[in-house]
């Protein structure tokens, strides 16, 4: 059978589409009759479209909490860059006047936190927390002139700055970047325990896909009115397709945890999670779904076939 250009088999990457198909398929599954194939699968697993509708309204708690969170953190980055970036100005200024004062002798530069080659190339970290380092460093060698004047007074009061302003500041800028990692750190907890809530949900969905795809054999079709032809598109994912050659292995990074993979081959696959093959190995019949756990964002694909070489579509976080 050619497969319809529209269909593309997609499985929803992240947990709102996955939940959004969970409503389609209860939609769908109220025009059947009483006797039909998703009930014997409820019947099969002993998980229900109702109780997996239910893991979707648990695991949405945590995932709005997450979002709040992840949102509370970006703002807090922001307000520190806002803040630290007059500084690190500020103190490559006050480099620059140093080391024109005092050419070519380079050392009195660097007893000012500054990162200086013996060229006479200043180099400032592109990390805030980095920078805020050599500007405590800064503004320890301003402090330690007890007495005006310093090599930098002219340079403050020409750009209408005063050091202990920055100071201040200083600690503002490493108070929110504090503030951010906590609250990233709350972000990806409130991730985890969506993504522990939800595992038996996303586990039913691949199960029916994987049983639809098998007993369907207009499939695209038939998935397409359960929901499940549906793209997502996202900034920082990418659907990526992966080849092993003939007996060999080959490592994936970045998959994305509650998203699926799918072997793409007529034959088996073996997924050993994590980046060595220490852990115990799964066979991926072909054709088939699975989805990604915990502990397998990293996983190596391995192909036992020795004449054809396999591949596998898998959903990976994209780089910035």
């Amino acid at each position: 059978m050619t497969k319809p250009r529209h269909a593309s088999g997609k499985f929803p990457s992240g947990f709102k589409g996955q939940t959004h198909l969970t409503d389609k398929i209860i939609e769908y599954k109220s025009t059947l009759p009483t006797s039909n194939g998703i009930t014997a699968l409820e019947t099969t697993t002993g998980i229900t479209l109702s109780a997996v509708h239910g893991f979707g309204v648990a695991a949405k708690v945590y995932d709005d909490s997450k979002d709040a969170d992840h949102s509370s953190s970006m703002n807090e980055i922001e307000l520190r860059n806002k803040l630290a970036m007059p500084l690190v100005t500020h103190m490559e200024g006050g480099f620059q006047v140093v080391k024109a004062l005092n050419e070519p002798e380079f050392g009195v530069v660097r007893e000012w936190g500054a990162n200086i080659s013996i060229t006479g190339k200043i180099t400032i970290p592109s990390n805030v927390i980095e920078q805020m380092d050599m500007f405590r460093l800064y503004a320890n060698k301003y402090l330690s002139y007890s007495i005006s004047p310093t090599p930098i007074d002219f340079y403050q009061a020409k750009h209408h700055y005063v050091m202990a302003d920055d100071i201040t500041d200083m600690g503002l800028v490493i108070g929110h970047d504090n503030s951010a990692t906590d609250f990233k750190n709350l972000s990806e907890n409130g991730t985890e325990m969506r993504n522990e809530l939800w595992a038996p949900g996303i586990a039913f969905l691949v199960r029916l896909y994987n049983v639809g795809k098998a007993t369907y054999t207009d499939f695209f079709r038939e998935l397409g009115l359960m929901g499940f032809d549906m793209s997502e598109s996202s900034p920082t994912h990418v659907e990526q397709i992966s080849t092993a050659l003939q007996s060999s292995q080959v490592l994936i990074h970045g998959a994305i945890i509650g998203s699926v993979f799918e072997n793409l081959n007529n034959f088996p696959v073996i997924i050993h999670p994590g980046e060595v093959m220490a852990k115990p190995p799964i066979t991926l019949k072909g054709g088939e779904l699975m989805a990604v756990k915990k502990g397998m964002s990293s996983f190596i694909m391995e192909n036992p076939d020795a004449l054809n070489k396999a591949k596998i579509r898998v959903t990976v976080r994209t780089s910035r």
